[in-house]
């Protein structure tokens, strides 16, 4: 039999899925590690827990690989009593999917059509962006002055199209946040015929803002709060993540996800990572310590970081050709950052933090490359 390259029936793909650009994610260490010639790499890119996952998750998830053969429970029952009897609401207020961006795709199909409108701010996680436009959605967005929401310019744009206001916070990929107060005002003012979309993937860094804002107290019938297993926790590679709301949109959410997600590892694995308090903190700490040493670092170095909310840092330079030139002097030395031209800061990049010794590692780059660049 021959093969041919009749791809006729291509041609009847909606428009707003040819017209797409797919999502380029840093590459996978075992990549780097080929395409360099490294036996390590030090990878600052994707925003992952340099610590790896709570042992106690793993080891949860290898007891339970005896029973994959069964499919997994498809409401993952035990997690959502768990996360339910921590923040005093029901089971039925939860939603857990195979990680928050999955519950992003699953939040599009549906409360959309295609062609409805969603509002979000300059620079916001472009994951939402994607499966958006991968539903025939239409985005528009608000300048964001200083990589910041601006929150007043969001609510004067909502109109009675609007069907999503989505605001990551903090934001990924600038760090920034908005604050209690703002979160309020937005609450207070969205109509309640646009669902308020509140993505707290990095929640878990937050903890000494005493500003930064209680969503859960917040919650009203039109908002939705995405969290996830992927950051903190250390879990990205089992893909895992949950969502609170009121109990008819969790409703409505459930009978669209994927019926068998996530998988029955995943669910053991964020079982024994709930209860990891000392892994948490472990992760928290260091993130805190190790950003003020960013800081530091990279201003004596000549850059002006923005100051992060999340575990990592937005870094604008002079240019996209700067950033690449950068970006790729460190990966010949083994050490992956994140440009960002993808996000629409072409000149800027964004820096995951390690361990003490990965950032020190990248200071002593840095030092090295920057009067040569």
């Amino acid at each position: 039999m021959t093969v041919t390259e009749d791809l006729a029936f291509l041609s009847s793909l909606p428009a707003y899925v040819r017209q797409m650009q797919p999502y380029k994610p840093g590459k996978p260490i075992e990549e780097l590690k080929a395409e360099y010639g490294f036996e390590t790499v030090i990878k600052l890119a994707s925003n992952e827990n340099p610590f790896g996952p709570s042992p106690k998750a793993i080891e949860a998830a290898t007891k339970g690989l005896s029973e994959t053969f069964r499919y997994p429970d498809p409401v993952s029952r035990r997690l959502r009593q768990k996360i339910a009897d921590r923040f005093g609401i029901q089971p039925e207020e939860i939603v857990v999917g195979a990680g928050s961006e999955s519950l992003l795709a699953t939040v599009v199909r549906t409360m959309l059509h295609p062609g409805d409108e969603t509002l979000t701010g300059f620079g916001a996680f472009m994951g939402f962006a994607i499966h958006l436009s991968a539903h025939g959605g239409v985005l528009k967005t608000v300048p964001s002055p200083d990589y910041r929401f601006d929150i007043d310019g969001l609510l004067a744009a909502i109109t009675p199209k609007t069907r999503i206001l989505y605001l990551p916070n903090p934001n990924n990929p600038t760090g920034t946040y908005f604050t209690q107060a703002q979160l309020e005002k937005i609450t207070a003012t969205v109509p309640d015929s646009t669902l308020i979309l509140l993505d707290e993937a990095y929640i878990e860094f937050c903890g000494h803002l005493s500003d930064y804002p209680d969503s859960l107290a917040t919650r009203k019938p039109n908002v939705l709060v995405l969290r996830t297993f992927s950051k903190a926790y250390g879990l990205a590679g089992f893909r895992i993540g949950y969502g609170i709301g009121h109990p008819k949109l969790i409703e409505q959410l459930t009978k669209v996800k994927m019926t068998f997600e996530p998988s029955m590892p995943a669910q053991l694995a964020a079982e024994a990572a709930w209860d990891d308090h000392d892994f948490l903190k472990k992760g928290a700490d260091n993130n805190r310590q190790e950003l003020a040493r960013y800081y530091g670092e990279l201003r004596r170095l000549g850059f002006s970081p923005v100051e992060s909310a999340g575990n990592f840092v937005f870094v604008p330079s002079t240019s996209a050709d700067y950033v690449n030139r950068l970006n790729e002097a460190l990966l010949q030395r083994g050490i992956a950052i994140r440009p960002l031209g993808p996000f629409g800061f072409s000149d800027a990049f964004r820096i995951t933090v390690g361990l003490p010794q990965e950032n020190d590692a990248l200071f002593a780059a840095l030092a090295e490359i920057l009067p040569e660049l």
